[in-house]
């Protein structure tokens, strides 16, 4: 495949091969006796089949390709995630319509950056665990947030933006991304911080899950059965104190990622400033008509309702309560007019507005749940010839890898060790 593509020799092309699997691009099929990354796990033969490593686990976004196994664990956990939000923030601002200032994907997809994004993405695998535990409070809080952002903001480049609410929950329920060797949901990752709505809260399946769980800010009155900011051990026997954060569900949804138009004034939620930005984030949220609007005259609320309906128990049951907590994010005509309508005692009627995940995009790509009657197909790697293996259908071709299985400096010689 690599001669025909770059018409090379069959020992030219089996060096390159040999160079991209060492680097964890490409991996043998049978990962236990060809161990990604390691002495020996290339071997060029028409018998042994090949893969793009972004092709092996489905719907895995950081799976450019394989971290070093040798490497020792990344501990700047905090660094790595502002890296890649600035890294992404770049190519998105270079990518805006000039006419309507709408984020273009499709080029986004084309720039060189994109590649060195995607390789950046990987090193979450490689995030030392003991380093995420360490994290204090608000520390883990922002990095939650911000990793949470990213990757939906990555999802939507690699995997399509989701048009319809069918589409929506199935984007978030199968999109994954790899953090400490640990495959985390995009639903899995923001019920870290909001309560599960489809019932009692789930326990933590994972180690990093637990440590999240028991340190981040969380939104849901459900996580604990005491005051905010008062101590969980009084009624579990446990050292864990829990903070219950509403705006917690606007700073997960704020900005184009979440489908607003408005964004916050700020890139990404940092540790140090943590308690100004997240009432900033509530205010620039609930301002916003597509997720909280007025109609004094009508005596009616409308609602985003993947928020404030999917996560209703996290929010006051009685309506008139939790739209009062809503007053102190609210500004000018539409605080007076919410305040003026819960004076009046009147019954206020809800409404519900259907979520737009970021769909505020020139072109596409469109997410498009994939049928469980449909087999994809890619070109994989048997020895130098193409051959067919089931696929997942949102991860690149070799083709659309192009760009980064490059010849460029290598033809004529050994690949460095």
């Amino acid at each position: 495949a690599i001669r025909k593509q770059y018409h090379v020799s069959v020992d030219e092309g089996a060096l390159f091969a040999a160079h991209l699997s060492k680097q964890g691009v490409i991996r043998h099929v049978d990962t236990v006796n060809f161990p990604p990354r390691q002495k020996g796990s290339f071997k060029c033969s028409n018998h042994e089949i090949y893969r793009l490593q972004c092709d092996a686990k489905e719907k895995l976004l950081n799976s450019f390709l394989t971290w070093p196994l040798d490497a020792e664990p990344t501990t700047n956990c905090l660094e790595v995630i502002d890296n890649l939000s600035r890294l992404l923030s770049v190519m998105e601002l270079s990518s805006l319509d000039p006419v309507d200032g709408l984020l273009n994907q499709q080029h986004c997809l084309k720039m060189k950056k994109f590649s060195k994004f995607e390789e950046a993405a990987c090193e979450l695998q490689n995030i030392s665990k003991e380093a995420l535990e360490m994290l204090d409070e608000d520390e883990m809080t922002a990095f939650a947030l911000n990793l949470c952002s990213v990757m939906l903001r990555y999802a939507f480049l690699k995997a399509g933006i989701p048009r319809t609410e069918e589409e929506r929950i199935d984007f978030m329920k199968t999109m994954l991304f790899d953090l400490a060797g640990e495959y985390y949901s995009l639903e899995e990752w923001c019920n870290l911080l909001t309560s599960n709505p489809g019932g009692p809260e789930a326990p933590p399946r994972t180690s990093i899950a637990m440590s999240f769980s028991r340190k981040v800010r969380v939104s849901s009155l459900e996580m604990s059965s005491v005051a905010p900011g008062e101590s969980l051990s009084e009624s579990t026997g446990s050292d864990v104190s829990l903070k219950n954060d509403k705006r917690i569900h606007f700073a997960l949804f704020i900005g184009a990622h979440g489908g607003s138009r408005w964004s916050a004034p700020f890139s990404q939620f940092s540790a140090k400033n943590l308690d100004e930005e997240l009432d900033i984030a509530a205010r620039v949220f609930c301002q916003e008509d597509r997720n909280v609007e007025i109609h004094r005259h009508e005596n009616k609320v409308e609602l985003l309702s993947s928020v404030f309906k999917v996560y209703r128990r996290d929010f006051d049951s009685d309506d008139k309560t939790m739209l009062k907590g809503l007053i102190p994010y609210l500004g000018g005509k539409k605080r007076s007019d919410l305040s003026g309508m819960l004076l009046d005692d009147k019954k206020i009627n809800l409404t519900w507005k259907e979520p737009e995940l970021g769909r505020h995009t020139v072109s596409g790509p469109w997410y498009k749940k994939a049928s469980h009657n449909k087999k994809s197909t890619v070109a994989g790697f048997a020895g130098l010839k193409i051959v067919k293996t089931n696929s997942p259908s949102h991860h690149y071709t070799p083709s659309r890898n192009k760009q980064a299985l490059t010849m460029k400096g290598f033809k004529g010689r050994l690949p460095e060790n």
